[in-house]
């Protein structure tokens, strides 16, 4: 649930940089495959370069979350997969 809302508010965040870049490219003058080129490669480096350190965040805010209501643990292995 966490995760998906964080996905979806980086994907904004970078259409929204894509729409900026695409506004002041068209703006300036500057050719258009040039700017359609740069808004796609912009798009394309924001999504998966977050992502990663956004899921380790949430995941070690719901590890925070289970340690505080003392959950017990049964595959310590899905537990040590957040530490990696």
């Amino acid at each position: 649930k966490e995760v998906s809302r964080i996905v979806k508010f980086v994907t904004i965040l970078a259409l929204l940089l894509a729409l900026m870049i695409l506004i002041i490219g068209f703006s300036q003058g500057v050719r258009w495959q040039l700017v359609i080129n740069l808004v796609i490669t912009v798009f394309c480096a924001n999504v998966p370069q977050g992502l990663p350190a956004t899921v380790t965040s949430c995941l070690g805010i719901a590890a925070k979350r289970m340690h505080k209501r003392h959950v017990l643990v049964k595959n310590l292995e899905v537990i040590e997969t957040l530490g990696s």
